[in-house]
């Protein structure tokens, strides 16, 4: 299998000018302007450990997480390390812009429209079955 969440420890700031680490604001800008008409605002998409989710009872830490009063989206730090590809990050990117456009729903952010519209996210399919072999929790 490799390695995944499980085997990540901190292991200190994401190195900033090395090819092998994709640049988040620039992957924003794109799936922002392709994908949401450039409507979306935030101030920072950086390299970070998103809080602890809870899902299916069971605790663990998301590969991206948004926090609108910040206006910053966080990107896992452990996905360069796990060299996740460019299309990995766009994906979840766009599902993190798309909590901003469609509210939660009887108190679920991931409701029937949150779905349907996360559908079209770009290489979706690709970007789960990447994340869910790395461990990370992902929709379904």
């Amino acid at each position: 299998m490799g390695f995944d969440i499980n085997d990540y420890k901190h292991q200190g700031p994401v190195p900033k000018g090395k090819a092998r680490f994709h640049d988040l604001w620039e992957i924003f800008r794109r799936v922002n302007r392709v994908h949401f008409d450039g409507s979306i605002v935030i101030k920072e998409v950086s390299w970070g450990v998103p809080d602890m989710i809870h899902q299916n009872g069971v605790s663990c830490v998301p590969a991206a997480a948004i926090y609108p009063n910040r206006e910053l989206i966080m990107v896992h730090e452990a996905l360069p390390f796990m060299r996740a590809p460019k299309y990995v990050y766009s994906y979840l990117i766009f599902h993190e812009c798309l909590h901003l456009v469609v509210p939660p729903e009887n108190g679920n952010c991931h409701g029937p429209v949150f779905s349907m519209r996360e559908m079209f996210a770009p290489n979706r399919k690709r970007s789960i079955e990447w994340l869910a072999r790395k461990n990370f929790p992902v929709m379904e």
